[in-house]
């Protein structure tokens, strides 16, 4: 656990609600105390094999975050959503490929895991929180917000998804 210091006042705290950006590297972000600036973070990441089932592969990414939500005892979940963004080039390629379908699937793995364990979910579309910025961009506006310094862009936009409920990402 290491500590980040924020930058500007939270309009609500976001105290032990867990933040995940679902994928097959998932980040995983949660504050324990905006005040003190205290924080967990984790990634699930397993291997990919294309060529085996889409519920073989999906299984660890359960497995694991059903871990987490027991080492974690969150209060709240918040999903980034899944959904195809007609005319965005990266979510069209994505839809083609099938990724985007095993995506939602992996993501409904999450909120089963967690309604399993009573603990509310919630999702939040992506471009409610960061409108059209890329990685990069959501890297330094969490660093400039919160002074993490965060290299898994999955973590920084998991992060970056707390910062925005708080009102004081944009």
């Amino acid at each position: 656990m290491t500590q980040g210091k924020l930058t500007r006042h939270p309009q609500c705290s976001q105290d032990n609600v867990l933040y995940v950006d679902p994928g097959f590297h998932t980040g995983l972000f949660m504050w324990l105390n905006v005040k003190t600036g205290s924080y967990l973070c984790d990634t699930l990441t397993y291997p990919r094999d294309k060529k085996s089932c889409i519920i073989d592969t999906m299984t660890p990414f359960w497995k694991g975050f059903t871990e987490a939500l027991l080492d974690y005892s969150p209060i709240v979940v918040v999903i980034e959503d899944v959904f195809l963004r007609p005319g965005d080039p990266k979510s069209m390629g994505s839809a083609l490929r099938g990724d985007l379908l095993t995506l939602d699937k992996l993501a409904a793995g999450y909120m089963a895991a967690a309604v399993h364990q009573d603990i509310p979910v919630r999702t939040l579309r992506a471009h409610q929180w960061k409108g059209q910025m890329d990685d990069t961009a959501v890297k330094a506006r969490v660093r400039y917000v919160c002074g993490l310094n965060i290299d898994s862009s999955h973590i920084a936009d998991a992060c970056g998804m707390s910062l925005h409920e708080m009102g004081i990402f944009a």
